[in-house]
């Protein structure tokens, strides 16, 4: 199905203003979605889901010290030194996981991810009960991988300790930027000198694998700023860099009037780039346009928890979480934190949003979220979907190929023009209803 032009443009921006905390394109998009599933359907979406696919757990915890100007994440809130929410929050995410402990009983999760927000604004005896919870209610299987997302500001040796003792296997901290200016633009609430140290404690408290994370294209930010980071944190040897590019929407900063021109978009693609090729000369590995950088290509680990978030089963717990039963569902909860708490207080799913899922709305999602990486792998796609490639989009890639949006390679694809590629692949991979409602939503 072709539509393009103008509307097709305008809707897709509805979809982009209204995704939620997850930044992977998920088929359906967001606004495309509709209301909640009943408890029944959970039920029996999770029931077909669990019977044959590979299932992770992750968690997502709302609340910050401050919330930083370039956050797009939704939701979020800041909270005062000392506040009850953290506590709350415990006490409502156990509620949630006794919902799905039963229908999990007789499945081991791979994989466990815990986001934010700022998760380790938890003090210690709280990111202990934390997976307590979590293992109480769910029997994960021997050597899964654990994520734990963090910010400097709040790495210390007891909390170190909780996270080692709890299994963490890796540790994602999200610097973002090492430029005094920009961060004290920003509002966060990070101390640039006490970042080297921080990293190099996890080092030491045992925690086996660390990730950092940098953003490209801040407000106020340089390329040469951006790039003398990304010499710097290489410096320090963690196994994985992420970088991202700064987007506005959704943002306090897009709230507060700033804008980021198409000029300015390029711009911080570029450092991106520059950014990557430095790493590969530092001895970390890279493939296409995705974003992480390793120098444990080998690893299961590498890439963090990226890829559990676009294939496979997903139960994602807490406010504005989405959750993926794969094949069968997707559906997110409510983004509301006093929505949430009042919804799993009473024993309900705090369900808000939905999607039906089939086949090939499952095999559109894995396209997309491969296009948005830089690259789609033949390969990966019949292992995914056990399809061939062309057979089932082979029209729709040769045109974007003459278009040169995309160019052949011998593993599939690769992405030649990422500033057309998105709205190029919605316009001949969307459904028609899709596109129909995305732009029903323009119209509201």
């Amino acid at each position: 199905m072709k539509e393009g032009g103008p509307a097709l443009v305008r809707a897709l921006s509805v979809a982009e203003r209204e995704r939620p905390t997850s930044s992977i394109p998920h088929y359906p998009p967001f606004a495309a979605w509709d209301g909640p599933p009943s408890p029944r359907e959970i039920t029996r979406a999770w029931k077909k889901a669990l019977s044959r696919s590979e299932t992770g757990i992750a968690v997502h915890f709302p609340f910050c010290r401050t919330v930083c100007s370039f956050c797009n994440i939704s939701p979020r809130r800041a909270l005062a030194a000392g506040a009850r929410e953290p506590a709350r929050f415990l006490s409502a995410l156990a509620a949630e996981v006794s919902f799905y402990s039963g229908l999990f009983s007789r499945v081991r999760p791979r994989h466990l991810y815990v986001g934010g927000g700022t998760p380790n604004l938890l003090g210690p005896g709280q990111l202990r009960r934390l997976f307590y919870i979590l293992d109480s209610g769910f029997d994960f299987a021997p050597g899964a991988t654990r994520f734990f997302e963090a910010i400097p500001a709040f790495i210390d040796r007891p909390r170190l300790r909780a996270l080692k003792a709890s299994g963490v296997t890796c540790a994602a901290l999200g610097v973002q930027s090492l430029d005094k200016a920009v961060i004290s633009a920003s509002g966060r609430f990070q101390d640039v000198s006490s970042v080297k140290e921080k990293c190099l404690a996890v080092r030491r408290a045992g925690i086996p694998r660390l990730m950092v994370d940098l953003i490209a294209g801040l407000p106020g930010q340089s390329e040469r700023s951006f790039l003398r980071d990304v010499i710097t944190v290489a410096s320090w040897r963690p196994d994985d860099i992420y970088l991202g590019a700064f987007d506005p929407v959704n943002t306090g900063f897009e709230r507060g009037g700033g804008r980021l021109s198409a000029a300015g978009r390029r711009t911080a693609a570029a450092a991106l780039g520059k950014g990557l090729a430095i790493l590969r000369r530092l001895g970390y590995s890279h493939r296409g346009a995705e974003s992480y950088a390793t120098l444990d290509p080998g690893s299961a680990n590498w890439r963090g928890f990226h890829p559990y978030f676009d294939s496979g089963s997903l139960l994602a717990l807490g406010p504005g979480a989405v959750s993926h039963a794969a094949g069968v569902l997707r559906y997110s909860n409510l983004h509301s934190w006093e929505e949430y708490e009042a919804a799993v207080s009473a024993g309900r799913p705090p369900a808000a949003r939905s999607c039906l899922l089939n086949p090939r709305r499952e095999r559109i999602s894995f396209l997309l979220a491969s296009l948005d990486r830089g690259r789609v792998s033949a390969g990966e796609f019949r292992e995914e979907s056990g399809a061939d490639l062309d057979e089932v989009f082979g029209p729709g890639l040769r045109e974007l190929c003459g278009r040169r949006v995309l160019a052949r390679t011998s593993y599939g694809y690769r992405v030649a023009d990422h500033g057309r590629v998105a709205y190029a692949a919605a316009g001949i991979f969307f459904e028609p209803s899709v596109i129909r409602r995305l732009k029903a939503r323009r119209d509201e």
